[in-house]
């Protein structure tokens, strides 16, 4: 079933009008959210601890993360379609000095992108047009029994 998810992902969504693309996520995450797995579960728990909410605002926050969640798919989906101006337009890169400077003075940057918010979005905003010099590398971390493998790292 997920394969499938996927495979409508990438070969179907992308080609949707982005106004029934979107809302048509929103109501895939409202029936998640309603669902109450385990994944839900786990993601209220994590809402409460750093939110300190209980109660209907813990619900609002928790259903609008799922929904956030489910943008960034649609959103993981659709990107290779955009164009630099879509992109450029959706990014903000504050404090580019941080970056362009090092990059003007010939040295390089490495830039973290944490998995929190819309990582993939930001590195292509970055890589785009509008920020030359830049270029992507990604790298995975292969986990084995729930802990790192350190030697796959070197």
């Amino acid at each position: 079933m997920i394969a499938y998810a996927y495979l409508f992902g990438w070969r179907i969504v992308r080609f949707l009008p982005e106004s029934l693309a979107y809302p048509l996520f929103y109501k895939i995450g409202d029936y998640v959210f309603k669902k109450n797995g385990k994944g839900v579960r786990r993601l209220r728990s994590n809402m409460a601890r750093v939110s300190q909410l209980e109660g209907a605002r813990l619900e609002d926050l928790t259903l609008n993360a799922m929904r956030s969640y489910m943008r960034y798919w649609c959103d993981t989906f659709r990107l290779p379609d955009w164009s630099s101006e879509k992109i450029n337009s959706q990014v903000e890169l504050v404090n580019s000095e941080v970056l362009t400077e090092p990059l003007d003075s010939g040295r390089g940057v490495v830039v973290a992108l944490p998995h929190s918010g819309n990582w993939d979005h930001a590195a292509v905003g970055l890589c785009s047009d509008g920020a030359t010099g830049f270029f992507l590398l990604g790298t995975t971390l292969s986990f084995t029994g729930g802990r790192w493998d350190a030697d796959r790292l070197l």
